[in-house]
C-alpha cells in the first residue's frame, strides 16, 4: 500500500511539474513568437494648441503580429519626405489632413496612399507640374484638431489643394475633443492650451472612456470562478491568446461590447439613427471652418472618406470587429456617406466618396484581420479612386 501511494504522490509530482514546465514554455513562445507587439523611440509630443503632434526628426520602429514598420517624421513632424516650406513655380503642392488611415498606420511610407497618390499624378503630369503631396496624417486626428493644424501651421506651406480623408472615428473623437478645447466668443477653437485666457469660454472638460479591451463577460471556460480568469486574463499571455483563438473560432465577442453611444465608433453604422443629428454637429461644424479658412486664400477644398471594413464585406476583417461587439459576415449601414455628400453639397465642397471603389475592387482583402486599418491592398484601391475622383475634378492644373 505504500509503495501505491509512493507511485501516485510521484506520478502527480511528475504530472504537476511537466505541465508547469509546458505552461511557462507555453508562455514564452506566445510572449516572444506569437504575440509579438513592441515599438521604440518616441514619436508624438503633447502641444498646446494641437493636443499632441509628432517629434520633428523622431523615427519610431514598431512591430505587431500583423507588420513590422518604421515611422519617420520630416522636420515637421509629419510622416512624409522632407520638403521645403517655399516652393518652386513648377511644383503643385497637395495637402492631405487626416488620421492614422491616410499616415499609413501598419505600412511604410512609401505604400501609404497619399504616397501612391503622388507617384500616380506626376506619372500622368510628367512632371509639368511636379506634383507634391504632403501627409499630414496623424493618428486620432479629426476635422477639430484638423482645423487647428491648418491654420497654424499647414497654410504656411502654401497648398494649391487641400484634401480632408474623413474617416468613421472622426464623429465621436470630435466630440470628444469639443469638450477639451478652448473656444473664442464666435465658437471659433482656439487650441488645447490651459484656459487662463478671459476671453475663452469656459468648457467641461471629459475625457473619453478608454476602450474596452478588458476581459469580455462571455460564458467561455464557465467552471472557473470569473475573478480566477480575470487573474490569468492580467497576467497570463499563454491564457489570453488561447482564450481569444477558443472565442474567435466561436465567433463569441473577445471584449464587451460598447453601448451605442455618442463615443462609441461604430455608433453611426448601427440600425437607429436616433444619435445622428448629434454626432454631425461637430464634423460639420469644424468642416466649415475649414472651407471658409481656405476660401480666404482661393485655396480649392476636397473632402474625401473612406470606409471602414464593415461597410466593404462581412469577411474582411473578421476577427478585430469582436472587439467592439460587432457581428460577423455583417455589412452595416452606409448612411454617412450620402449625409456626408448631402451636406457638402450644401457647402459646394467637393466630394470624393470611395465606397464602391473598395465595394468594386477584385483585390482582397484590403483591411488587417485584427487591427482593421488599410493592408497595402487598401492603400491602393484608395489611391486609385482618389485618382479617377481629382481627374474628374480638374482642379490641378497644368
Amino acid at each position: 500500500m505504500r509503495v501505491r501511494w509512493k507511485k501516485l504522490v510521484l506520478g502527480l509530482g511528475i504530472s504537476a511539474t511537466t505541465i508547469l514546465v509546458l505552461f511557462f514554455l507555453g508562455e514564452y513562445w506566445v510572449r516572444n513568437y506569437v504575440l509579438v507587439t513592441w515599438a521604440t523611440g518616441n514619436c508624438s509630443q503633447t502641444d498646446e494648441i494641437l493636443k499632441f503632434k509628432g517629434v520633428p526628426g523622431s523615427i519610431c520602429e514598431s512591430k505587431t503580429p500583423e507588420w513590422h514598420v518604421v515611422n519617420k517624421h520630416n522636420s515637421l513632424g509629419l510622416r512624409s519626405p522632407e520638403i521645403k516650406i517655399e516652393k518652386s513655380q513648377d511644383t503643385f503642392r497637395i495637402l492631405f489632413l487626416g488620421d492614422s488611415f491616410v499616415q499609413g498606420y501598419g505600412v511604410e511610407e512609401e505604400e501609404s496612399f497619399p504616397r501612391l497618390l503622388e507617384k500616380e499624378l506626376n506619372t500622368k503630369f510628367g512632371g509639368k507640374p511636379k506634383v507634391e503631396v504632403v501627409n499630414a496624417g496623424v493618428p486620432n486626428y479629426s476635422p477639430l484638431i484638423e482645423y487647428l493644424y491648418l491654420k497654424n501651421e499647414g497654410l504656411k506651406l502654401s497648398p494649391d489643394l487641400v484634401i480632408l480623408e474623413f474617416d468613421l472615428t472622426d464623429f465621436s473623437n470630435d466630440l470628444v475633443y469639443s469638450r477639451e478645447v478652448n473656444y473664442a466668443e464666435r465658437e471659433e477653437p482656439l487650441g488645447f492650451m490651459k484656459k487662463d485666457n478671459p476671453e475663452v469660454k469656459d468648457q467641461e472638460v471629459i475625457t473619453k472612456p478608454a476602450s474596452t479591451e478588458e476581459m469580455s463577460s462571455s460564458k467561455l471556460l464557465p467552471f472557473l470562478p470569473n475573478d480566477l480568469k480575470r487573474f490569468f486574463h492580467d497576467n497570463s499571455a499563454l491564457y489570453r491568446w488561447i482564450s481569444s483563438q477558443l472565442k474567435i473560432m466561436l465567433g463569441q465577442p473577445l471584449a464587451d461590447a460598447e453601448p451605442d453611444s455618442l463615443e462609441n465608433f461604430y455608433t453611426i453604422v448601427k440600425e437607429d439613427t436616433l444619435n445622428d443629428d448629434k454626432l454631425w454637429e461637430q464634423p460639420k461644424k469644424n468642416i466649415s471652418l475649414i472651407r471658409s479658412l481656405l476660401a480666404d486664400k482661393s485655396i480649392p477644398f476636397v473632402v474625401s472618406a473612406h470606409p471602414h471594413a464593415v461597410l466593404v464585406d462581412g469577411k474582411e476583417w473578421n476577427n478585430g470587429r469582436l472587439l467592439h461587439g460587432l457581428e460577423r459576415g455583417e455589412v452595416y449601414s452606409d448612411r454617412y456617406f450620402s449625409q456626408l455628400a448631402n451636406f457638402l453639397s450644401s457647402q459646394n465642397i467637393p466630394f470624393i466618396s470611395l465606397l464602391d471603389y473598395f465595394r468594386q475592387t477584385s483585390l482582397r482583402p484590403l483591411y488587417f484581420p485584427f487591427d482593421g486599418h488599410f493592408n497595402t491592398n487598401g492603400h491602393k484601391v484608395a489611391a486609385n479612386g482618389i485618382m479617377k475622383e481629382l481627374e474628374k475634378l480638374n482642379l490641378i492644373k497644368q
